[in-house]
């Protein structure tokens, strides 16, 4: 992780990744749990767990109460991507 990034988006780049300990420290940095990423769409970091498939990350970012109903720029929930995209696994951790 860069130190030049916000936490927001240290936080982002870890749910991307797969990285709990990377979330973790974001957090203790002060990112929101629901951050918005200006240059995907508002995307937060559920978002773009569930768009890669980090079934890790997505349970660890509910556990911390990311909102699981948040929509993007165009109102769709990462639940909505997850069953788009047809990701069995990640549409079971969000409904659970």
């Amino acid at each position: 992780m860069t130190d030049s990034l916000t936490p927001g988006k240290q936080l982002y780049n870890a749910a991307r990744d797969g990285n709990i300990e990377g979330m973790k420290l974001a957090l203790s940095r002060g990112a929101n749990i629901n951050w918005n990423n200006p240059n995907v769409g508002n995307w937060t970091p559920l978002h773009v767990a569930a768009s890669r498939n980090k079934v890790q990350s997505i349970s660890f970012l509910i556990k911390e109460n990311a909102d699981k109903n948040c929509g993007d720029k165009v109102s769709c929930t990462c639940t909505l991507y997850s069953t788009l995209k047809i990701l069995q696994s990640v549409m079971l951790t969000l409904i659970i």
